[in-house]
């Protein structure tokens, strides 16, 4: 969990949160600085707390005391537990060339009027040139073939 105190009120509240008074009476900990020169300690104090308890516990402990605090996630963590990107429905289930239906990471924004997916995954590099050259910029067939045979343009593989 990545947890952040950087105002002296944060700093009581946080030492509040975790039951540690005596951290606001430490002459090595009463100023940012001096608590930025001793997070060696601090940081090593602090994991002794977060290790026994579960990543969003501590997240939602200290948000719900006003520190910012934030999970620090994988993709799996992402799609089975965060609910937020749940009720955006970001993960989406896709046909992929080569291992059929898979969940993957969608558009990150949020459109309602033409909401967007991704269709397909797992094309071959260059498996639109085609289509590219030919049908979107108009390269005549035959120069679009000479090209590729030269090098210039990649075949798909």
């Amino acid at each position: 969990c990545a947890i952040s105190v950087t105002t002296d009120q944060e700093w009581r509240d946080f030492c509040g949160l975790l039951q540690k008074p005596q951290w606001l009476e430490d002459p090595r900990f009463n100023s940012l600085q001096k608590r930025l020169s001793s997070r060696d300690l601090l940081d090593a104090t602090i994991e002794q707390w977060t290790i026994e308890r579960d990543p969003y516990e501590v997240m939602q402990l200290l948000q719900d005391g006003g520190i910012a605090a934030g999970v620090v996630q994988d993709v799996q963590d992402q799609w089975t537990r965060d609910s937020h990107l749940k009720s955006r429905q970001y993960f989406e289930e896709i046909s992929h060339e080569k291992k059929g239906r898979v969940v993957a990471p969608g558009l990150p924004l949020g459109l309602l009027g033409t909401p967007g997916g991704t269709p397909h995954a797992g094309r071959a590099i260059g498996a639109d040139n085609y289509a590219i050259f030919c049908g979107l910029l108009g390269l005549d067939e035959t120069e679009f073939h000479e090209l590729q045979a030269s090098g210039v343009i990649q075949a798909p593989r």
